[in-house]
């Protein structure tokens, strides 16, 4: 670095390094303030090129929740998983009252329900198929260890199955200050880095794409672990609120994706002797619920395409939503098994990251949904990271160099 400052004698030196600007000599005190705006999506754009060790050494608590684990899953005659919640040792302690708060948000989403019939009818539906697929069920003694979760409705107009879901508020406190997810442990990271994944998948010719129909719903908990996944529900405001247990696997509970991945990688080692193709389909090649898998060879992605349905649906699992490059991988399913082009997914939030696999052309698609002449900072930030995000590396570069240029309070250069 050239450049150098001087001023008049008794006056700072103004020197650049490759940090920045430093000043040093005779000073006077200044007050430098300095805002951050949205440090989580910004670190993002560094963060999305690092290739994560798949196999990091497990921390104690990790090493717990994998002991725990093994100890205590069950396979029931119908072929279901049947698993335990990691919770924390002594949590008991540490519950408190629950109760009252969900009750109150209920009636506050209840009121909603009331001014908003299309909410109310996508509520009850919801909930009436959650109830007859056995996923909660209704109690009427309830356990001195439950905690109440709250729910709230979220509509996803670009589903392709329901527009309108139910979220189960497990960060929600109790009395002790305390929620349900506090109490339990995340368990290890078992994701697959999607860019390894993306990687080893398109290196075979015929490649296919699937779903898991409602993969967190297809694992059972176990009945002493249920009332910590209480909570309250009618259908109308005339009829008395009843409590339930949700009895599977449920969607914002901090366990539920180490716990959906590690019954998937269950399934095979269970599997391994008489299906490996199928058991190592399951460690490697599925993304959460997304599968991405293929072959050389049309027979052997046929014969493995048709393992993984048979093995997952003795485990109560619907592997669907087919798509291939290869017609003849998805000529013999049905109608509701084919998908339309699949969407790549965030694992943490679930939201599509914009990239689009086309499965008749064999080609990938971008989509982006950018807001218009946005002046705030934080949102021009997601604007970019939405891009980057895309896996767009080359024209993401001039965005991410905007956005670095953005974080300062005036353009770089010397200082005046």
């Amino acid at each position: 670095m050239s450049g150098l400052i001087k001023g008049p004698v008794q006056a700072p030196i103004a020197q650049q390094t490759k940090l920045g600007w430093i000043l040093s000599g005779n000073v006077r005190t200044f007050a430098c303030h300095v805002v951050v705006n949205d440090v989580d999506s910004i670190s993002k754009f560094w963060e999305v090129e690092d290739i994560r060790d798949s196999s990091p050494s497990l921390s104690s608590a990790n090493l717990y929740c994998e002991e725990h684990y093994q100890s205590t899953p069950r396979k029931l005659e119908s072929g279901q998983y049947q698993v335990a919640l990691p919770m924390k040792p002594n949590f008991e302690q540490e519950m408190g009252a629950s109760r009252s708060r969900a009750a109150a948000q209920f009636i506050q989403q209840e009121k909603k329900m009331i001014r908003d019939p299309s909410l109310a009818e996508g509520y009850r539906k919801f909930m009436r198929e959650y109830e007859e697929l056995g996923h909660m069920r209704k109690v009427s003694h309830q356990d001195h260890t439950a905690c109440y979760l709250p729910h709230h409705g979220v509509l996803k107009l670009d589903s392709t199955t329901t527009a309108l879901r139910v979220v189960f508020n497990a960060s929600s406190k109790m009395s002790t200050g305390q929620s349900l997810n506090d109490l339990m442990y995340s368990g290890p990271n078992l994701q697959q880095d999607l860019q390894n994944l993306m990687l080893r998948w398109r290196q075979y010719k015929y490649v296919v794409t699937a779903d898991v129909e409602k993969m967190f719903r297809a694992i059972l908990i176990r009945p002493e672990d249920q009332p910590l996944q209480s909570i309250l529900w009618r259908s109308y405001p005339h009829d008395d609120l009843h409590t339930y247990h949700l009895t599977t696997v449920t969607y914002g509970t901090r366990a539920a994706p180490y716990l959906a991945m590690r019954t998937l990688k269950q399934i095979g080692i269970d599997h391994a002797d008489q299906h490996p193709s199928v058991a190592a389909a399951l460690e490697w090649s599925f993304y959460m619920d997304d599968y991405l898998g293929g072959s050389n060879n049309i027979q052997e992605a046929r014969q493995l395409q048709q393992d993984l349905i048979k093995t997952l649906k003795g485990a109560g699992m619907n592997l669907w939503k087919w798509s291939s490059n290869e017609p003849q991988l998805i000529e013999n399913l049905q109608p509701e098994q084919l998908n339309a082009p699949f969407e790549f997914k965030d694992t943490e939030s679930r939201k599509t990251l914009g990239l689009r696999w086309i499965a008749t052309s064999d080609t990938f698609t971008f989509d982006t949904r950018i807001e218009p002449q946005v002046e705030d900072k934080p949102k021009q930030n997601d604007n970019y990271y939405q891009i980057y995000q895309n896996y767009l590396t080359p024209s993401a570069g001039y965005h991410r160099s905007l956005s670095e240029q953005r974080c300062c309070s005036r353009p770089r250069g010397r200082p005046h």
